[in-house]
């Protein structure tokens, strides 16, 4: 029956494969951007992450996802400590920022994160954004401007040497995935974000993806705790939590400068909160099953800061909605989704979108 779940003591994650590269992954994974605190999320103590690695572990939700922007890399050193001993039963994926994307700075930053993680070989290497939208300095000489083609060859590399088993990118649009593709690396994962408030990717990116047997990893799946229920109203949500196009761009910290579409937000919420008391599931065990309902999704990764949150999480794996709901859910959404059309840069306006 729609909406009922077993005890996420007894849950065992369904799996997935990641596109065509041959990894299978849990449809639910880790992620882990929380981890080793900082001002972003607050502070995080190694035991909960400890607790959420083992009781995960325990489930079969075995893919933990971070990368070295991460609280300065303090979420791979976490990580890492809490995996130090259970290396065969997991797959991390990591990811390197842009600007690090030369050769040289790949073989650097690849081993600080190999060392942060414990790791002599990381199961995924993906590069958090796209290169182009990198802002050069005049006279920089040619070696320093990171460009797709040496960055997936030095990946490549890396990947022969031992380092890398699979290569991935994250945040990339249908320009950009198309420029990685012709370089003739094999790309095993998309990471995007993706939700019901999250919708950008559904028409042109995610099939694009799923043509060249490329999987799609969705984050941000809850919002950053907005499809909670947590927040009764905007002005409760965090300032940096704000920042992203969804929220008026007078708000503080916010670099976009669009309109936003907070009151299609809040209609929107009222409608999934309503969905969700007919289905007898909290908001974010439908707001995650939802996401999961795409078959062209390998896997999401809602942030995981302690038991509670991966309960509700692991919970979420073991709903499966009907059409009828889905498509009520895909409905309440739609305005939000219209609003944010073409808009892949959660965080920029259109004309200064890194994202194409």
């Amino acid at each position: 029956m729609e909406g009922e779940k077993r005890s996420s003591s007894t849950t065992v994650v369904p799996r997935r494969d990641l596109g065509d590269c041959g990894l299978n992954v849990p449809v639910i994974g880790v992620g882990g951007w929380s981890f080793g605190g900082g001002d972003y999320w607050g502070d995080q103590q190694q035991k909960d992450v400890d607790d959420v690695i083992t009781v995960s572990l325990e489930s079969g939700c075995n893919f933990f996802d971070t990368a070295e922007a991460y609280d300065n890399g303090d979420s791979e050193t976490v990580l890492g400590k809490s995996l130090a001993s259970k290396h065969d039963k997991v797959i991390i994926g990591t990811k390197i920022l842009p600007q690090n994307c030369t050769p040289k700075k790949i073989r650097e930053h690849l081993q600080g994160s190999l060392d942060r993680l414990q790791l002599t070989c990381v199961d995924i290497y993906m590069i958090h954004w796209p290169l182009d939208t990198i802002k050069i300095e005049e006279n920089t000489p040619e070696d320093e401007i990171p460009n797709i083609k040496t960055c997936l060859q030095t990946l490549q590399q890396l990947k022969e040497e031992g380092k890398i088993k699979h290569i991935g990118v994250s945040n990339f649009g249908v320009e950009q995935l198309k420029e990685a593709l012709t370089v003739g690396v094999k790309i095993a994962v998309n990471q995007l974000p993706y939700g019901l408030f999250l919708r950008m990717m559904e028409d042109e990116v995610i099939p694009l993806c799923v043509q060249n047997g490329v999987g799609v990893v969705g984050y941000s799946p809850l919002m950053q705790g907005l499809l909670t229920g947590k927040y009764q109203n905007i002005d409760d949500i965090p300032v940096a939590r704000t920042r992203t196009r969804h929220f008026s761009g007078s708000r503080p910290r916010s670099r976009h400068g669009c309109d936003g579409c907070e009151d299609e937000i809040v209609t929107a919420l009222a409608k999934i909160q309503e969905i969700a008391n007919e289905n007898n599931v909290t908001m974010a065990e439908i707001s995650l099953a939802w996401a999961l309902h795409n078959p062209n999704i390998s896997c999401i990764i809602p942030g995981s800061r302690n038991l509670d949150q991966l309960h509700t999480n692991l919970s979420a794996a073991q709903i499966k909605l009907s059409d009828e709901t889905y498509a009520a859910l895909c409905n309440a959404t739609q305005p939000i989704k219209q609003a944010l059309k073409g808009c892949y840069d959660i965080y920029e306006s259109n004309e200064n979108s890194r994202v194409h």
